[in-house]
C-alpha cells in the first residue's frame, strides 16, 4: 500500500482507529484495537513512523504478541515530545507500510492544540483555550438509599470459553429506571476480568455495528455506574423497556465492549 498525500481524497477510507490516552495504562506503550489487527495485522511492520499534523516524526517499534499489537519502543518519548497528557483523544490513520498519521484532540476544549498545528512545533504566543464539557445533562448518580441488594442480581454473569471471538459477556433486560437514564456496570463482572487500572480513565466504549458510544463511569458505595452517555445510547439505538442487550467485553484495557440488541 503506497502512502497518500495527507491532501488525497480517498485519504477518509484509508484504515484507521482511535484510543483515549490514559497516563496509567498508555505511558510506556500502547495496544491496537483487536479488530484493527484482525483486519491489518499481518501487514504491519515492526518499524514504523509516527507523524503529526505539525510534520514532526517517531519512530517506534511494533510488539506483536499473543494477546495483541503494541507501540512500544519509542512509544513513551512521543508522548513526552508531545506533551500528550490523560485523557486526551488520538486518532491513528494508517497511511501503508509502517507509517501512521497521528491526530490528537485536547480533553479540556475537544480541539487539537495549536503547537500540534504549527509546523515549527512550538506552541503560539496565544494559549490554547481548554473549556469544561458543560454537556453533562445526563450526568447521573445512583440514590444514596439505593439497597445493596439491588446490586448484580439484574445481570447474566457468562464467562466464554478461551477462543477465537468468544469474550466474557454479560446481558442485562433494560427496566424503565434503564431507560430514564441509570444504568449500573456489573462490579463483579467488572473485578473478574477488568484491570483495575483501567478504572483510572473512568471511560468505557459501548460500539454497537458501526457506531461507538463513550462513557463516564462513576464510582462509589460499592457501585459502578455509567454516569455520563447513557441516555445518548439510548436515544441513538432505540431503546425501550424489555430489550435484552449483550455486552461483550473485546478489549479489557480500553474497556470496550461490542453490544448486541434482542428486542
Amino acid at each position: 500500500m503506497a502512502a497518500p498525500s495527507l491532501n488525497d481524497g480517498d485519504y477518509a477510507r484509508y484504515p484507521s482507529f482511535f484510543k483515549r490516552y490514559s497516563r496509567g495504562l498508555h505511558n510506556r506503550g500502547i495496544r491496537f484495537p483487536p479488530e484493527f489487527v484482525g483486519r491489518h495485522g499481518a501487514d504491519l511492520p515492526h518499524q514504523c513512523v509516527l507523524v503529526m499534523p505539525n510534520g514532526r516524526v517517531w519512530g517506534v517499534n511494533l510488539l506483536k504478541v499473543a494477546n495483541g499489537c503494541f507501540f512500544r519502543i519509542g512509544w513513551s518519548e512521543f508522548v513526552q515530545e508531545n506533551n500528550i497528557t490523560h485523557l486526551d483523544f488520538l486518532t491513528f490513520t494508517w497511511l501503508g507500510g509502517g507509517t501512521f498519521h497521528v491526530k490528537r484532540y485536547d480533553f479540556g476544549s475537544g480541539c487539537p492544540p495549536k503547537n500540534d498545528l504549527n509546523a515549527d512545533g512550538v506552541l503560539s504566543s496565544d494559549e490554547d483555550y481548554n473549556s469544561p464539557d458543560i454537556e453533562s445533562s445526563d450526568d447521573y448518580s445512583p440514590p444514596e438509599g439505593e439497597s445493596d441488594a439491588e446490586s448484580d442480581d439484574d445481570y447474566e454473569e457468562e464467562m466464554m470459553l478461551s477462543g477465537e471471538g468468544e469474550y466474557p459477556t454479560f446481558k442485562v433486560a433494560l427496566t424503565q429506571r434503564n431507560i430514564a437514564g441509570y444504568f449500573k456496570l456489573p462490579l463483579r463482572f467488572w473485578n473478574a476480568y477488568i484491570p483495575a487500572a483501567s478504572l483510572q480513565q473512568a471511560c468505557v466504549y459501548f460500539t454497537l455495528e458501526e457506531n461507538t458510544w463513550e462513557m463516564h463511569i462513576g464510582t462509589g458505595n460499592g457501585k459502578l455506574w455509567v454516569r455520563h452517555g447513557w441516555k445518548c445510547f439510548v436515544r441513538g439505538n432505540a431503546l425501550s423497556e424489555g430489550d435484552r442487550l449483550c455486552f461483550q467485553l473485546v478489549d479489557r484495557d480500553d474497556v470496550q465492549f461490542y453490544v448486541t440488541i434482542n428486542r
